[in-house]
């Protein structure tokens, strides 16, 4: 366990073994293509560090005493493996970092710039009852904003449960889409799907809308890669331009 505050220099990780940062404050450390078999932060500041070309295979970035990383750079990061759980990032970076399958429903992103592909990661603007429980000190949203996506591609990524899409700078182009008043379109867009002749097309424009319906959930606005679900293309370009029909 590492339990004493550090400033500057550079941290090696024990191999094989997991590292606990326990209630710790290291100010400008480098963990720069450091390798850790496990990695769990509780309590803890990270401020300034570089965590660039690192490698987390497993752990939890915050556990529930929240950690919080100011101005630190994940860039390159090989972070697949661990769990940002209840990790806080103020002006982080994470250009070209592995964030495959990140399930980052109880963390918070503030001013942190994105760079590189994004595959299935999702992130949400209020914890599960089950985790703003244990959380210290108590929260039930998440403060997600002035995030930078533009240099990213987003594949099959999604925002849900009240992060508010017009506070964040998304990747633009033809490939993505931003509908707001995504609830409302849905309902007119779902009533007019139903009046299709053809049932094989009928079921398919259903099934597409209930995944973004499920997707966007808790959200006043949609964003999404157009080709990202499975639909057969026609049926899915109709489905968008349904959806973005002027109310």
């Amino acid at each position: 366990m590492v339990d004493q505050d550090r400033s500057g220099g550079r941290f090696e990780a024990p191999a094989n073994t997991v590292v606990e940062f326990k209630g710790v404050r290291f100010t400008d450390v480098e963990f720069r293509r450091v390798t850790f078999e496990m990695f769990v932060a509780s309590g803890s500041l990270f401020k300034q560090c570089d965590f660039r070309r690192a490698r987390i295979k497993a752990g939890q970035l915050g556990n529930t005493r929240q950690t919080v990383y100011l101005d630190c750079r994940f860039d390159g990061a090989d972070l697949a493996g661990v769990d940002p759980l209840y990790a806080r990032f103020e002006r982080c970076s994470f250009d070209d970092s592995n964030l495959k399958e990140w399930r980052a429903f109880n963390a918070e992103f503030v001013d942190c710039h994105f760079a590189g592909r994004i595959v299935e990661a999702k992130f949400s603007g209020r914890l599960a009852p089950s985790a703003a429980a244990v959380i210290q000190p108590p929260r039930v949203k998440n403060e997600f904003h002035g995030n930078d996506f533009r240099r990213a591609t987003l594949i099959d990524c999604s925002f849900f449960d009240g992060i508010d899409l017009h506070a964040q700078l998304l990747p633009e182009g033809d490939e993505y889409i931003l509908i707001d008043n995504i609830r409302e379109r849905i309902g007119k867009t779902r009533a007019q799907i139903a009046r299709w002749p053809d049932q094989t097309a009928r079921e398919e424009a259903l099934l597409m809308l209930r995944a973004y319906e499920m997707v966007s959930r808790g959200q006043e606005a949609l964003f999404a890669r157009r080709h990202d679900i499975g639909t057969p293309t026609a049926i899915r370009n109709k489905v968008w331009d349904l959806l973005s029909h002027p109310l």
